[in-house]
């Protein structure tokens, strides 16, 4: 769902409006989050970096952005503005959730082309005095590098260099430096997302250190290929095999 009707309302209230009417699952699992930071404020921000990324990708193609800021950083600062919104005025008179994606509103129309600058609501929100800000803001933020560092988590956990990530999804090694540069491509992300999962589920069952020299050990349960093999052939079906083995290993 992309936030279109909003990006030309003519002011907050209108704005809020149209979110209500178009945006109903991404307000639900937002009201969703908003409790969470009170008890655990890091997983609370991966989610609500999650949420918010994914309706700033649906919305970014549809304006122009009138800098030269890079779509990938462009997409970190409206994030970062949506999160701190649920503590400023948009919170305070609209409630966390149309707070975050108004926020959202507010600095992709001062990004894009042709759309006019948006004023906030005054105040700060009562979430400000629940939370500590500094902190808020600080998980948010951290969510945010963790998103945007796969590829280094990918390398680091399966011991591999720039040349060998490459390999693993088919690109050349420039092409890597240009997803960390800028953005993963919408057609890369999930092979990303798969190959990053399965490392992460490997490096909580397994002792540390051991995962490099699985990914490069041809395995039985894998035809006889090795790990790295295997997220390269079908990293969606190579993820799922290892997700329902250890789902059968813990319920045995």
């Amino acid at each position: 769902m992309t936030l279109q009707a909003a990006l030309t309302a003519v002011d907050a209230q209108n704005v809020a409006t149209d979110l209500e009417r178009d945006e109903a699952r991404e307000l639900g699992l937002l009201k969703l989050v908003e409790p969470q930071f009170r008890r655990a404020p890091r997983p609370a921000a991966r989610h609500l970096v999650k949420i918010l990324g994914d309706v700033v990708d649906a919305t970014l193609p549809i304006i122009t952005l009138r800098t030269s800021m890079p779509e990938a950083h462009a997409r970190e600062w409206v994030i970062l503005r949506g999160a701190d919104a649920a503590l400023g005025g948009w919170g305070r008179h609209f409630g966390f959730a149309i707070g975050v994606l108004g926020g959202a509103v507010s600095a992709l129309r001062d990004l894009g082309e042709g759309l006019e600058p948006l004023t906030a609501p005054p105040g700060v929100s009562s979430l400000a005095e629940i939370l500590e800000p500094v902190l808020f803001s600080a998980a948010v933020a951290a969510s945010l590098r963790e998103e945007f560092e796969p590829l280094d988590r990918i390398r680091e956990g399966l011991g591999l260099d720039d040349t060998q990530v490459a390999a693993l999804f088919g690109v050349s090694r420039q092409a890597i430096a240009q997803w960390r540069c800028r953005q993963i491509p919408m057609g890369r992300r999930a092979a990303v997302n798969d190959v990053l999962a399965t490392v992460q589920l490997l490096e909580r069952k397994l002792k540390e250190g051991q995962l490099p020299l699985l990914a490069a050990t041809p395995a039985e349960a894998l035809g006889g290929a090795t790990l790295l093999q295997a997220l390269a052939a079908d990293s969606a079906q190579t993820r799922t095999a290892y997700e329902v083995a250890f789902d059968v290993a813990a319920s045995a």
